[in-house]
């Protein structure tokens, strides 16, 4: 491996919270890349507990504000030597605030945005958010030194917004978790994810479960952190549709329990409308379960591509026939083989921090 001698600082507020996509994603970036010879520091709020691992500096900073309008105060004084500061998210306030840290003394910013430009986003946005692009989100995204997204299609989606500049195209990674016993596979339908009812299709979901006939209808759980009620929006549409007794809505399942939750359902589903990565139906490949995923995601493209997936269309009826279909298979087993083998070779993070420190460093 290419020892590289860049020296960058991540910053997003919930780097050590969690380990949901963005938060995962970071931990994983800044470790990936320290392997690379890369020095490594990640900012944060100061929330929740810092990872153990040596090879990169955690630091806790003070922010000011509440909700929404929280942001750094004196980044200045960590970004100094740093040749580049890494940005993640979309549309927060702190990036802004970030970005402006950077400028003042003259380190050149990449964002990350994590799918937040998708154009869908744009389409169910609202009237502040429009207000918001054009007085500030803009300026973000032009005055970036380059915009790190995941697939090559996203570069297209950024040139819809008018930006032009630089671009570096690096999946993440996934870090996967030895496991010395595998349990045997129930039958249950598996979704794991944040419950954002839009983008996630968890109506779609639950449509297409009600639509199945009650003696082929799976016992389904559903695992996640709340968005904006939609938790509470996605029971109430289970009571609606009158299907209590096959869907559990529970919390969100973290390390060993997820593992073991992905290891051992019989059917992973992944009826996103739209998706950034799409983390979760790569970890749920990892752990070599079958998958029904939709044709909207880049994601369920590249799975299916590869033979390791149902593909689906993000309707009820297509969903409901693919989760039908899915459960029929004599060879379900060997879908879950080729998707386990397609992620560990796809999505290894020595590789792919290879990519991007190589990438990154032709920009600086």
């Amino acid at each position: 491996m290419k020892r590289m001698n860049l020296k960058l600082a991540h910053y997003y507020p919930r780097a050590w919270i969690g380990d949901g996509g963005c938060s995962s994603a970071v931990r994983g970036w800044a470790s990936a890349l320290a392997e690379t010879g890369a020095d490594v520091t990640v900012v944060c709020d100061g929330n929740g507990a810092p990872p153990t691992t040596t090879d990169v500096r955690w630091l806790s900073i003070q922010h000011r504000g509440w909700g929404r309008m929280r942001a750094p105060i004196g980044l200045e004084g960590l970004l100094e030597g740093r040749d580049v500061l890494v940005l993640h998210s979309g549309w927060v306030y702190h990036n802004l605030r970030a970005a402006r840290s950077a400028a003042r003394v003259r380190v050149p910013y990449v964002l990350t945005p994590h799918g937040a430009y998708d154009p869908n986003i744009f389409k169910r946005g609202s009237t502040l958010k429009r207000l918001w692009w054009t007085l500030f989100e803009h300026h973000l995204v032009t005055g970036a030194r380059a915009i790190h997204v995941f697939f090559e299609e996203q570069r297209d989606e950024l040139r819809q917004l008018g930006y032009t500049g630089p671009v570096i195209v690096v999946p993440s990674g996934l870090t996967i978790p030895d496991c010395q016993t595998r349990p045997g596979r129930s039958q249950f339908l598996l979704w794991m994810g944040r419950f954002d009812i839009e983008i996630k299709g968890i109506d779609l979901l639950l449509r297409a479960l009600a639509s199945l006939p009650p003696s082929v209808r799976p016992q389904t759980r559903l695992h996640g952190p709340d968005w904006r009620g939609g938790k509470h929006r996605a029971g109430q549409l289970v009571r609606e549709l009158g299907i209590d007794d096959y869907v559990h809505i529970g919390p969100p399942l973290y390390g060993p329990q997820k593992w073991a939750a992905l290891r051992s359902c019989g059917l992973f589903i992944f009826p996103s409308r739209w998706e950034g990565q799409g983390l979760m139906a790569l970890e749920a490949a990892a752990a070599a379960a079958p998958l029904v995923v939709t044709s909207t995601t880049s994601v369920g493209r590249l799975l299916a591509a590869a033979q390791a997936a149902v593909l689906v269309e993000p309707t009820v009826e297509s969903i409901e026939t693919g989760i039908a279909r899915a459960y029929s298979l004599s060879n379900a087993g060997e879908f879950g083989a080729r998707a386990s083998q397609f992620v560990r070779e796809k999505f290894s993070w020595p590789a792919l921090a290879q990519s991007y420190a190589q990438q990154l460093t032709e920009l600086l």
